[in-house]
């Protein structure tokens, strides 16, 4: 079981202030999960295994690029599944009432508690 992590708000990308010049911690796997799911995977030097591969797909929106994006999410976030820590990873492609794919992420938060719903599509790079 991992300590405390400082709180990121997956829409302003901020750290959440605690109104007392710190910040809101938790013991919640949100904040790694942002971390995993923001961070190019081989790129950063402390950890190379961390992030996820999903900056190596082309932007041209296919149905086998999509495809190859949800895979790298599904990936990534598969860790802490492995760890104990998460279960339950649902990585799903649907589409908006425009038709554009658009892929949304959840799972259950073991670290939080029996099962804390996480719902991780907010938390996703270049709205995907």
């Amino acid at each position: 079981m991992a300590g405390y992590d400082r709180t990121i708000d997956p829409l302003t990308k901020d750290y959440v202030s605690d109104g007392a010049g710190g910040y809101v911690k938790t013991r919640g796997l949100a904040t790694a999960c942002y971390h995993q799911l923001q961070t190019d995977q081989d790129r950063w030097v402390g950890d190379p295994d961390a992030g996820n591969e999903s900056w190596k797909v082309p932007r041209k929106r296919t149905d086998a690029n999509v495809q190859r994006i949800a895979e790298a999410f599904r990936s990534c976030l598969q860790v802490f599944v492995k760890d104990g820590r998460g279960a339950g990873l649902i990585v799903q492609i649907g589409e908006d009432e425009t038709g554009r794919a658009v892929i949304s992420t959840r799972m259950q938060d073991l670290q939080a508690g029996k099962g804390t719903p996480l719902d991780l599509t907010p938390m996703l790079p270049f709205g995907a």
